[in-house]
């Protein structure tokens, strides 16, 4: 057995001496004669051991391998580039694509909204048509025939009909109707007859309603507030006014306003001088603004159709806010004349008790505008300035030239001087002043004028005519004119 493996290795040896090792050693020469004699040998030996596996990994790649490696990633990445580009282009396409049938739809219901408006305007052209042949054939029909058969059409139509009419046959066809219907007409609105309606909305407004109304004052008068207050508000306006007249002021003013009354001799029997307990005014009612307020709305009617006396002396004792939102509702003439009859410290409280919500304007004039120059300088002469100036404004140059002269003049000095100055800013345009002091009595403007300042006197009398002028100057202090004339 030793002898066998020891001639085994002897053999082995003998293969690896003789053959291999040559061989090897030949190779080497050859490789490195061929290497000096310019073959890349080593080259080409390293390209086979790229290429076969096993070595590759730890053959490190040549320069060549290298840049392509490097051309791979920079196509790799532009690869990457453009799908990320294919993918935003196809998402701006999806939005664009939504876009567009929003504005699709958009558009198509502007078409259909374009057709539906041509089809009514084509209706209303149909309806005009028609409209205007009813028209005349209404207005060729006697004024009273027409306006029978329009009242009972529903209002719509006759609104429509009377439309398209002339202005004469329409006048003339209106003028046949019974006002409520031609009103509601007009107005587009049905209105109820007033002569259906009924005054009283409960029994006992009905009984006290139909009594004689002094009568009936003096039977509330004895009931307590909150009784007397429920049974008169079942009443309309027109039933509750001559009742109210009728009424001790303090005791009406305390119906009206749920409040007790004050008295110093208070009595087991609530008379019209003996306190009552009321129930207090409702915080909606008491904080509501007079414009849409209904209790407001009511009170001045109600009011407005009492005698200016009456509800003057009813007013006065109310508190000052209640006066003024119950007057607000009132029209500028029913107003004028409460007013009148009203203290004048009183009235002028009333108007400027809120100089940021003035009594509503009623066209070019005011309520002063309708009084009594006299009291409407009064009132006005205690208002702050700044209202006084804006009340005289609105009005005719007659009227203020009129109650100006009422006033003390020094009053109507201070005010002509606060109008230049607010509402005519230059100088020179005194002319409009020097027109109304024209217009008053001269002895009145003289006055008024020698109570200027000299240089505010002298701007007046110089835009003056001259024979008013002249006129005027005679009832002047001549020591005044002097003065005036100096500047």
């Amino acid at each position: 057995m030793a002898e066998q493996t020891e001639r085994n290795y002897g053999k082995m040896e003998w293969l690896f001496y003789m053959i291999i090792l040559p061989l090897l050693f030949t190779s080497v020469m050859v490789g490195l004669v061929l290497q000096l004699m310019g073959y890349n040998v080593t080259g080409k030996l390293l390209t086979v051991a790229r290429h076969t596996p096993g070595l590759s990994a730890i053959i490190p790649p040549d320069e060549a391998t290298k840049q392509e490696q490097s051309q791979v990633s920079k196509l790799q990445k532009m690869l990457e580039d453009v799908k990320q580009a294919l993918g935003m282009s196809q998402q701006t396409n999806d939005l664009l694509k939504a876009d567009l049938d929003t504005k699709n739809s958009e558009l198509a219901k502007l078409q259909q909204q374009a057709a539906d408006k041509l089809k009514a305007d084509q209706q209303l052209q149909q309806n005009m048509a028609q409209w205007k042949q009813q028209a005349k054939m209404y207005s060729n029909m006697s004024p009273q025939n027409a306006a029978s058969i329009l009242s009972q059409m529903p209002v719509a139509d006759a609104k429509n009909i009377l439309s398209v009419m002339n202005a004469d046959a329409k006048a003339s066809i209106l003028e046949k109707m019974d006002p409520q219907k031609a009103a509601g007409i007009e107005s587009g609105v049905a209105v109820q007859n007033a002569a259906a309606a009924s005054p009283f909305t409960t029994n006992q407004a009905k009984v006290y309603g139909l009594m004689n109304p002094a009568k009936a004052a003096a039977v509330l008068s004895s009931m307590p507030v909150a009784d007397s207050r429920q049974i008169l508000s079942g009443m309309n306006p027109e039933s509750r006014a001559p009742i109210l007249e009728n009424m001790d002021p303090k005791y009406a003013a305390s119906i009206e306003t749920g409040l007790p009354l004050q008295t110093s001799t208070p009595t087991s029997t609530p008379t019209a001088s003996a306190p009552v307990a009321g129930p207090p005014i409702p915080s909606s009612v008491a904080s509501a603004n007079a414009k849409s307020s209904p209790y407001y709305t009511e009170a001045a009617r109600i009011y407005g159709s009492m005698s200016p006396d009456k509800a003057a002396s009813i007013l006065s004792q109310l508190p000052l806010k209640e006066i003024r939102d119950v007057m607000y509702g009132m029209e500028p003439e029913a107003r004028s004349k409460i007013l009148e009859k009203l203290d004048p410290n009183l009235a002028a409280r009333v108007q400027s008790s809120n100089v940021n919500e003035p009594f509503p304007a009623q066209g070019p004039t005011n309520v002063y505008d309708a009084m009594d120059p006299a009291k409407a300088a009064s009132i006005l002469a205690q208002l702050p300035i700044e209202t006084t100036t804006e009340k005289l404004m609105e009005m005719g140059m007659d009227k203020r030239a009129e109650i100006l002269s009422k006033m003390k003049p020094e009053d109507a000095a201070r005010i002509s001087i606060e109008m230049d100055k607010d509402y005519w800013p230059s100088i020179s345009n005194w002319s409009t002043q020097a027109n109304i002091y024209e217009r008053m009595d001269p002895a009145a403007a003289a006055k008024i004028v020698q109570s200027m300042p000299p240089a505010q006197a002298k701007q007046v009398v110089d835009e003056m005519d001259r024979d008013k002028r002249d006129e005027m100057i005679k009832y002047m202090d001549p020591k005044k004119v002097a003065q005036i004339m100096q500047q």
